[in-house]
């Protein structure tokens, strides 16, 4: 049995879609500092994405080492970061409900081109270990696949939907990886091929992520999302408290 650290969220994204796409969102720049300027310390800027391309790719975008915007068309985002982070597991879902929270309050009020549909909130949790990557795998494949065999195992990923409340929660379970690219000082040579498995390992373990959305209930015709992250946010911790240890066969203590 692997030895595995105790767990931590590496990272977490809170996504509002607009009912109707916004066309032209790379002119609301200015909009957009003004809103979010007191929540993100960071300058705004264009990505110069084509207005034909993808509606879903951000057109403005603030970004510091633990927080992310990004307005697109269709949606606002905010991602988060935990790096090199001392706070405990639940510290950081406490973070995570401080920051959804305000960047709701700060797009329903300051950033409001478009009434609200689609609401999801993903969790990327990790139990890191010092044991090997074909350790972890096999892990993986012992708690959720019932195939006997004796081919040696290689690669697994595992993706779940679940109905929860009235929310709809995709869960996958992988082994991670993170990895350091160095370069000379000459840079990339040009048709050098680089390897991941050769790059200097920083870290790997287990790797859970959480999403839970209400795609099932936007999909009603006439919908328009008009509650606050509290209830998706409440549904997420539920779901970890009472049912990730079911599910994962491991504890977030």
């Amino acid at each position: 049995m692997p030895v595995l650290s105790k767990p931590t969220i590496a990272g977490a994204s809170f996504v509002l879609e607009f009912l109707r796409p916004v066309e032209q969102m790379r002119f609301e720049q200015r909009r957009a500092e003004e809103a979010f300027g007191s929540f993100i310390k960071a300058q705004s800027r264009q990505t110069n994405i084509p207005d034909s391309a993808d509606p879903s790719m951000p057109r403005i975008v603030f970004t510091t080492e633990k927080k992310t915007i990004s307005l697109s068309k269709n949606r606002c985002q905010l991602d988060l970061k935990f790096p090199n982070t001392e706070l405990g597991f639940w510290k950081q879902l406490d973070a995570i409900e401080r920051n959804i929270h305000e960047f709701y309050s700060l797009v329903t009020t300051k950033f409001a081109l478009s009434e609200l549909g689609l609401v999801g909130l993903v969790a990327n949790i990790q139990f890191a270990s010092e044991n090997s990557n074909i350790d972890l795998q096999k892990l993986i494949f012992e708690k959720f696949y019932k195939i006997n065999g004796n081919l040696p195992i290689a690669s697994t990923q595992v993706m779940i939907g679940f109905e929860f409340e009235k929310y709809f929660v995709n869960f996958t379970a992988n082994v991670y990886e993170s990895r350091r690219l160095e370069l000379s000082q000459q840079g990339i040579t040009p048709g050098k091929q680089i390897r991941f498995e050769d790059m200097p390992l920083l870290g790997r373990g287990l790797g859970f992520t959480v999403d839970i959305n209400n795609r099932i209930e936007a999909a009603s015709p006439g919908f328009i999302l008009n509650e606050d992250p509290s209830e998706i946010f409440s549904s997420l911790k539920r779901f970890l408290n009472n049912n990730f240890l079911e599910i994962s066969g491991l504890e977030l203590q």
